[in-house]
């Protein structure tokens, strides 16, 4: 199927004319496929990052977002809007860093990302966090403050993580 650009002068998919309305569709005036799947992709990104944002609230106490709907689809959306345009803008900027740090500067776009989500989501809220330690048969955690920058840096693996982790599950095997 191919797409046509169609200038029609009365509106009838067959009648050509120099003025009218644009109209993009096949030869019969329907739509293409790649309308529903952008639609399919979109909303499927949306929902993994819903999924990710809700796991990183649920497993780092220090990372906390109301757990309503409205508050967590935005979060999702612009989240998602941070990560496939806000984010490459940034990379292309820091372009030149990340070459001479062989890449190891890109954890900072992560968290000016994590830290622009923040400002434009009315409550996501990222604090310090007092560790209490831990004790697993004989193996010892020692209790330890993490403070706000290193939360931060927690709550970005992890969001990156979860996100790998729930692609991975859901993709699809070429064999």
């Amino acid at each position: 199927m191919s797409l046509r650009i169609m200038y029609s002068s009365r509106g009838s998919p067959g009648s050509r004319g120099t003025e009218g309305d644009l109209r993009v569709g096949d030869r019969h005036g329907r739509r293409s496929r790649d309308d529903e799947s952008f639609m399919k992709i979109f909303l499927r990104h949306v929902f993994i990052n819903l999924l990710v944002l809700y796991f990183t609230d649920l497993f780092y106490p220090s990372f906390s977002l109301p757990h309503d709907l409205k508050t967590l689809l935005s979060a999702s959306v612009i989240w998602l809007l941070l990560n496939k345009i806000v984010k490459p803008v940034i990379k292309l900027l820091l372009l030149p860093i990340n070459l001479i740090t062989l890449n190891l500067f890109s954890w900072a776009i992560s968290l000016l990302t994590l830290f622009l989500l923040q400002i434009l989501v009315g409550g996501i809220s990222i604090t310090s966090y007092a560790f209490p330690g831990a004790n697993f048969s004989g193996f010892i955690i020692p209790p330890l403050f993490i403070g706000v920058f290193l939360s931060y840096v927690l709550t970005s693996t992890l969001l990156n993580a979860f996100h790998s982790f729930i692609f991975w599950l859901i993709r699809k095997d070429s064999e």
